[in-house]
């Protein structure tokens, strides 16, 4: 089975981590615009659902390159930051989603666990991109491996 899990991922990642960030915007202007919901639901909605497909092309070929014990270990903690992300993301996308359908906004309370989701994408993404290409390619992505010990 060719892995898919490359192709699958990024485009999750990248609605997470724009809609994480809209999250943080708090300027009363842009928080007024009648469409800036809409475009924060969309993207967490789509992004969480995407999401689970990508983590299941990881789990499909995660037997494949977890083959040492230091890849073993990265691989565990890509998994598990993975699962959390998913796990942060996926409420605030049922939140959304039923807001939508009321009529109603989500309370501030979001933006924490918009914080933690993007806490743990950073995570899933240095670990993923420091397995592939290497610990040392880039600071954030050595950041993560001597953080986690790794």
């Amino acid at each position: 089975m060719p892995n898919l899990h490359p192709l699958l991922v990024h485009f999750p990642i990248a609605l997470l981590m724009i809609y994480g960030l809209m999250e943080l915007i708090r300027v009363r202007k842009i928080l007024n615009w009648q469409p800036w919901f809409y475009l924060k639901a969309v993207f967490v909605i789509l992004g969480a659902l995407a999401a689970v497909p990508a983590a299941i092309s990881g789990l499909l070929v995660i037997q494949e390159f977890a083959v040492t014990p230091q890849a073993t270990a990265i691989l565990t903690k890509h998994t598990l930051s993975a699962y959390a992300s998913i796990l942060s993301f996926l409420p605030l996308a049922i939140v959304y989603a039923i807001a939508w359908r009321k009529g109603t906004k989500p309370g501030r309370w979001t933006i924490i666990l918009a914080l933690i989701g993007l806490f743990f994408l950073t995570v899933t993404g240095a670990l993923g991109g420091g397995f592939v290409h290497g610990s040392g390619v880039d600071p954030m992505v050595q950041f993560v491996f001597k953080m986690l010990g790794l």
